[in-house]
């Protein structure tokens, strides 16, 4: 073995010039394909890698489907000696996609970029970063302190949590936890998440403490914990057939038992899919006034918190006004930045013409303006002239490809709205990113007031549209006036017009414009 090309991680050696994992002196048996999913995961350890990334770089593009990439998985974690319930190196996140988990040695010499890539990621977070430093500092005095941490999906939520907790892991004297909150089975499994991040930290290197405390502190909640105490795989649903009283204070002084010496930070991901037992727990820990080194981040989508329960938006509501969190939502990237994430993408300084076509078609969204540079890369819409990168013609007006995870959920989003006001955005669609209430109405035949109810039910309880006010007077008409959130999820949107109501539609906003000139 070259030990130069060679990534170690607990009792693993993987070769990286011609793939081959080795356990001490035994070569352990993987298929080529296994090996290359296994080292490209463990080149970036504690990143959350998607499913479609995987699938994107190491199939070339060829038609495969997830099932492919799960046959992989099940192969690495076979090699690895491992299941998929108590990762010790590659975790399961959500419906996202898959983390290395553990501490990978030999990165250095391998991938001398990434940390640039990494750190353009949080390009204009920099002020979050620091509010997230803020609050570790405090806790570490024994102030506990609840961090929401909320925006629209692919905006950077996890990559600005992931370096932070890199900063947090690489200067030491921090514990980590990540609980996961599953859609659609919030009411059925109280208290999951942090059962979740309990079995995790237990599979830690200091587990035998975090096993201690929870046997003197919490002895009822290992017998949701498969692999910790006595309890047996798919027991978790006994959670609701025992006193949930009990489980409450437990895990309350579990919690605070385990950040007593060392501050904890306990990382809840897709918090708006919280179950109620868990937000009533947070709420609580976040009102004690006993001194605890412990930090909660919340991560959620705003949109979301309308659909699991009642519950749960009022104590996100709660617990906002009456300050005992820190909420930080974040936006769009501004020019500046999002020139920042293209260069480092890119490997070059981009022209300003470029950086303003870029910034036309995302908006400054982070996960699309990654997607959007890879995608000018691979079709070769690029060229340099002189030392920066510049599109070719033949691109400017070439249709942009999304995401599929955003995709995905701008879709669901629009397919949960009423008909009427699927159909109302269809129409505003037609109109343009910028669109009047007037225009739609009268193109769908239906009241103003209708039209701009609708409108604005859907500014409150999704991310698609956003509120600009009055639109400029015509005479005696006045209109509400929104806009499409990005310019792509209009194009989301516009994809469900057929092309006979594109014409019928058009056809009577050109006419409807005309009256109004």
């Amino acid at each position: 073995m070259v030990q130069s090309h060679c990534l170690h991680f607990g009792p693993f050696c993987l070769e990286t010039r011609e793939p081959r994992l080795w356990r001490g002196e035994q070569c352990v048996p993987l298929r080529r394909q296994a090996l290359a999913v296994l080292h490209y995961l463990a080149l970036r350890p504690k990143q959350v890698i998607s499913k479609e990334e995987l699938l994107r770089q190491l199939w070339g593009g060829t038609a495969v489907s997830r099932t492919v990439l799960r046959v992989c998985i099940r192969e690495i974690r076979h090699a690895l000696g491992e299941q998929a319930r108590t990762p010790q190196y590659i975790e399961t996140v959500g419906y996202e996609g898959y983390r290395f988990c553990a501490v990978v040695k030999g990165i250095e010499r391998i991938r001398p970029s990434g940390d640039t890539l990494s750190e353009a990621r949080v390009a204009g977070r920099r002020a979050e970063l620091e509010q997230l430093q803020r609050a570790l500092s405090e806790a570490a005095r024994g102030a506990r302190r609840l961090v929401l941490i909320g925006g629209d999906i692919g905006i950077g939520k996890t990559a600005l949590v992931e370096t932070f907790l890199a900063r947090c892991e690489a200067e030491g004297h921090v514990q980590v936890a990540r609980g996961q909150c599953v859609e659609n089975r919030a009411s059925e499994i109280p208290y999951l998440p942090l059962f979740d991040a309990l079995e995790q930290l237990c599979q830690t290197a200091h587990g035998d403490v975090v096993r201690d405390v929870l046997h003197r502190e919490a002895p009822m909640c290992l017998s949701v914990l498969p692999g910790v105490g006595d309890a047996e795989a798919g027991t978790h649903h006994r959670v609701e057939g025992i006193a949930e009283t009990q489980f409450f204070l437990e895990l309350t002084r579990a919690l605070e038992a385990l950040s007593a010496q060392t501050p904890l930070i306990l990382l809840l991901e897709d918090l708006h899919a919280c179950d109620d037992a868990t937000m009533t727990l947070l709420s609580f820990l976040t009102r004690r006034h006993k001194p605890a080194r412990l930090v909660v981040i919340g991560v959620y989508r705003p949109e979301a918190v309308w659909w699991p329960s009642p519950l749960v938006l009022h104590r996100f509501q709660a617990l906002q006004s009456l300050g005992l969190c820190v909420t930080l939502h974040l936006d769009r990237l501004c020019r500046e930045d999002a020139v920042d994430v293209a260069e480092s993408r890119l490997g070059g300084p981009v022209a300003e013409t470029l950086a303003t076509w870029l910034m036309n078609r995302t908006d400054g969204h982070p996960l699309c303006l990654e997607h959007v540079c890879r995608d000018l890369q691979q079709r070769g819409w690029l060229w340099q002239q002189g030392d920066r990168w510049v599109l070719k013609p033949e691109a400017e007006e070439a249709p942009l490809s999304i995401p599929l995870s955003l995709h995905h959920q701008i879709t669901r989003q629009f397919a949960s709205l009423p008909p009427g006001a699927r159909q109302i955005l269809k129409a505003a669609s037609v109109a343009g990113q910028v669109f009047e209430t007037a225009t739609v109405a009268k193109r769908l035949k239906m009241t103003q007031e209708m039209v701009e109810r609708s409108c604005q039910d859907m500014v409150d309880t999704t991310s698609l549209l956003v509120a600009m006010g009055l639109a400029p007077g015509r005479g005696m008409t006045v209109s509400g006036q929104y806009r499409f959130r990005y310019p792509f999820y209009r194009d989301i949107v516009a994809e469900r017009v057929s092309a006979w109501e594109w014409e019928y539609l058009q056809g009577r906003v050109e006419s409807s414009q005309c009256q109004n000139e």
